[in-house]
């Protein structure tokens, strides 16, 4: 059962989100708030705010928090921003292996940390101008300190994950490093500084940069990201390379797929396409290693699997 014209209009200009002040205002008693909620035609986002429980339901773990993040807002102060993971997925930034149960919002010295709840972590922090953006209507840390507060808080790949995403969108590492230095004293800074250092806006998705830091860890760093090979199909850009010995690498993962899926096509589509882009690569040269998901964490094997494909490239080398 979705809002009344009233209530809907409300609902619209607030992400499909109303509280319990509006829904009095429109005419409905607390009991019938009560019984909307108990035969599950609304969903009770937090205390005091709901949302139509057919949008609810159909909504993915980012798009869910959007509004909790939205419900958390109606009642905050002026001064208070929305932070860290909240911003991240308002920003649209990479994220991996991150919690969405808690919208975080950070307050000017004084203005709120001493707050206790369960759905809200409140931090205190000096937040300049410029590290303030407004994004549907809400104020929010800027992508760079998003991806710096993320990276001092977050494990290490996921923190990574955030720089890779902000670098690829446009912002320079520079304008990074510099936020970086200004909050060298703060908790978490050293962890920053790591990710910030591992950053590469080459990678294109979660999957290619936790890859990324995995060949690394095995000795085997990519030379180069989207390298652009020339082949008798044209030029193909792959998501790893070492140049000199003839070797690409390709993260096969669902967002990749997703990406290159044209109008029309089912992903098989696009697995034969990959094919015969494969062996163009390999008929210009070069030999292909593929990484999945399944075998992203298994060190052992990932060694075996560059080792092999080493012996593979030594005849494409020579």
């Amino acid at each position: 059962m979705t809002f009344t014209t009233a209530l809907g209009r409300t609902a619209a200009g607030q992400d499909g989100v109303v509280t319990t002040a509006q829904v009095l205002a429109a005419g409905y008693s607390a009991v019938e708030i009560a019984r909307l909620v108990r035969h599950g035609h609304w969903t009770r986002i937090r205390r005091g705010t709901y949302v139509a429980a057919e949008v609810w339901r159909d909504l993915s773990p980012e798009e869910k928090h959007r509004l909790r993040v939205r419900a958390v807002s109606l009642r905050l102060g002026p001064m208070s921003v929305v932070s860290h993971h909240s911003a991240a997925v308002l920003l649209g930034l990479r994220l991996h292996a991150i919690p969405l149960d808690v919208v975080h919002v950070t307050h000017p010295r004084g203005g709120g940390s001493a707050r206790r709840e369960a759905d809200v972590q409140h931090h205190e922090a000096v937040l300049p101008t410029q590290d303030v953006v407004r994004t549907a209507g809400l104020p929010l840390t800027s992508p760079v300190r998003t991806a710096l507060d993320l990276a001092r808080l977050v494990p290490h790949g996921s923190g990574v994950c955030a720089m890779d995403g902000v670098l690829a969108n446009g912002v320079s590492r520079a304008d990074l490093l510099a936020a970086h230095v200004r909050h060298l004293d703060w908790p978490g800074s050293r962890a920053a500084g790591r990710a910030l250092a591992e950053a590469d806006g080459g990678s294109e998705s979660v999957g290619e940069t936790l890859q990324r830091l995995e060949l690394a860890a095995v000795g085997w760093a990519p030379d180069t990201l989207q390298h652009p090979i020339r082949t008798d199909i044209g030029t193909v850009r792959t998501d790893f390379a070492w140049p000199s010995r003839r070797l690409a690498g390709e993260f096969d993962g669902r967002v990749k797929y997703e990406r290159l899926l044209r109008l029309g096509e089912a992903a098989s589509d696009v697995v034969v396409r990959e094919r015969r882009r494969e062996l163009a690569i390999e008929r210009a040269g070069w030999c292909v290693v593929r990484f999945t998901w399944a075998g992203l964490y298994d060190r052992e094997a990932l060694r075996r699997q560059m080792a092999d494909a080493a012996r593979r490239a030594e005849r494409y080398a020579s």
